[in-house]
């Protein structure tokens, strides 16, 4: 798997301060992109073309659901603007929407519009990650959040070793490495995820 640009995954800065360009939206993830998703926020009208003078933002990544009703239409609107890159859906249940032929003809657009896919979920969700690629190698992938595991600073699951091996055979799939404080399991006291780097190097060599 990659990292870079067009996977959207860099850490701004810490001087940096986000405006909040998307104020009918949930915006749920800011680093040099926006994601932002909710129930019903496809219909929300886009407020892209008055952020693409914001030099923070680089690019947004919404929600649609592929294979529903309006997904082309949607992604033919919102692909007009530079800003918009892609879209999340949730890991789980992709091996049976591979089945549908709405779902796998909208991922095709997808590719054809050189867009990506962000997809969210735990370690389960990863040999599904992984049909999706087989299925469709050129579909470009981001995994979010390192899949969520939970991380103990020593051993990491084998579940997620394996899936994380099986997905990383997609020459279009990339990881955000993001939320790795939140999978820490062991805490101080008070309640907080450790400081020190050393405790997430398993997770990232």
């Amino acid at each position: 798997m990659k990292t870079g640009r067009r996977s959207f995954t860099l850490a701004v800065s810490a001087k940096s301060k986000p405006k909040a360009a998307f104020r009918d939206s949930q915006i749920s993830n800011f680093h040099t992109f926006c994601s932002w998703g909710g129930r019903g926020s496809q219909a929300v009208p886009w407020k892209g073309p008055a952020s693409a003078k914001d030099r923070f933002l680089v690019g947004i990544v919404g929600n649609l659901a592929p294979g529903g009703d309006g997904f082309a239409d949607h992604l033919a609107r919102f692909r007009k603007n530079p800003l918009y890159r892609g879209f999340r859906i949730p890991g789980s249940g992709l091996t049976k929407k591979l089945e549908q032929p709405e779902f796998v003809s909208d991922m095709k657009r997808v590719i054809d519009a050189d867009l990506e896919v962000d997809i969210n979920g735990g370690p389960a969700m990863l040999p599904e990650i992984a049909a999706l690629v087989r299925k469709l190698p050129e579909l470009r992938i981001v995994i979010n959040h390192v899949a969520n595991v939970r991380n103990d600073g020593k051993t990491l699951p084998d579940e997620w070793l394996q899936g994380m091996r099986d997905c990383s055979q997609g020459k279009q799939v990339f990881c955000k490495v993001s939320a790795i404080a939140e999978g820490a399991t062991v805490r101080d006291s008070d309640g907080k995820a450790s400081t020190d780097p050393g405790y997430y190097a398993p997770l990232l060599e």
